[in-house]
């Protein structure tokens, strides 16, 4: 189930039916500001994927950078969105090695996506392609599965190959543009050859009413049952670690018990879906609509947990 969370009817209806849009977003000056930002706070070498998340002893520092983020998101934000708000903003990095790849997968569940869905709005700070790790989607795969993700619980991770390719579809971006997509999109990016970082930031999407979870499966959870969280937009600078160290969620409300659904599908299961959307064929259009309608519409550490936090 989708919430209309987008003002442009045209651009609602692409992110229904591919899981993503493109739209303009950044100006010149407000992609300088946050690569000074970055630049100002970044680590010395950033190697893998990095977010400023990762930093667990620094949290003025990454609240001082969310809070800038989203001010900076924020006029655009008016501009796209109803009925929903802005979570964690974070940067969300690339080093230039081997080890940047991040394998397709789905991000972590923020909402009951029985009731609703919940996106990101990724903006990469340099232009992105294929050379230095622009993303890569499954078109439509958001539909494909009702699935539970989280620490504890992970997505399944796809390694490229060939027979994964032939499904997926490169989104190359301008630097200042938008991505939009659902957390359950499977998506992903191939290393980073540029010999630069490529640095994004990005913010989770929320609609107005839904409650920001998190799933959780430990040794005393009931059998065939997941436990669900109550978290806030602070949960990534005071919370993860604990848990990514195999704690208990105790500082956190826990609201619900749920049956636990069938995890992991198969590359099997998701190539037989992506045979029936047929992205091949539909993904070039796909990127021509969504950039002529936007365009139209525009005012002016931890291994694979790495990956999944904020999913590039």
């Amino acid at each position: 189930m989708m919430n209309t969370l987008l003002q442009d009817p045209l651009l609602q209806k692409q992110l229904e039916k591919d899981g993503f849009v493109i739209v303009p977003f950044l100006n010149a000056e407000e992609i300088q500001s946050l690569q000074k930002l970055f630049d100002d706070t970044r680590p010395e070498v950033v190697e893998g994927i990095y977010s400023n998340v990762y930093n667990g002893g620094k949290r003025e520092q990454n609240l001082h950078i969310d809070n800038t983020i989203e001010e900076t998101f924020q006029p655009y934000f008016d501009q796209y969105f109803q009925e929903c708000y802005m979570a964690a903003c974070t940067y969300l990095v690339k080093g230039n090695n081997a080890e940047s790849e991040s394998q397709i997968h789905q991000d972590w569940n923020n909402v009951d996506e029985t009731q609703g869905v919940s996106l990101s709005i990724w903006v990469p700070l340099v232009d992105v392609d294929e050379h230095n790790g622009c993303l890569q989607v499954i078109p439509g795969s958001h539909n494909f599965f009702q699935t539970q993700r989280a620490i504890t619980i992970p997505s399944i991770f796809m390694q490229f190959d060939d027979e994964l390719n032939q499904y997926l579809q490169a989104v190359p971006m301008k630097a200042g543009e938008a991505c939009i997509y659902a957390h359950n999109l499977f998506h992903g990016s191939k290393p980073n050859k540029s010999g630069q970082v490529r640095v994004s930031a990005v913010s989770g999407i929320l609609p107005n009413g839904s409650k920001h979870i998190h799933y959780y499966k430990g040794e005393y959870t009931p059998e065939n049952k997941v436990e669900v969280y109550e978290i806030d937009r602070y949960f990534y600078l005071d919370h993860l670690f604990n848990l990514i160290n195999g704690q208990r969620p105790t500082q956190l409300m826990k609201i619900d018990e749920v049956d636990c659904l069938p995890m992991p599908v198969t590359r099997e299961q998701i190539f037989a879906k992506a045979k029936i959307v047929n992205p091949i064929q539909n993904s070039s259009e796909a990127s021509v609509v969504v950039r002529e309608t936007s365009t139209q519409n525009s005012a002016g550490f931890f291994g694979k947990i790495k990956n999944a936090i904020f999913g590039s």
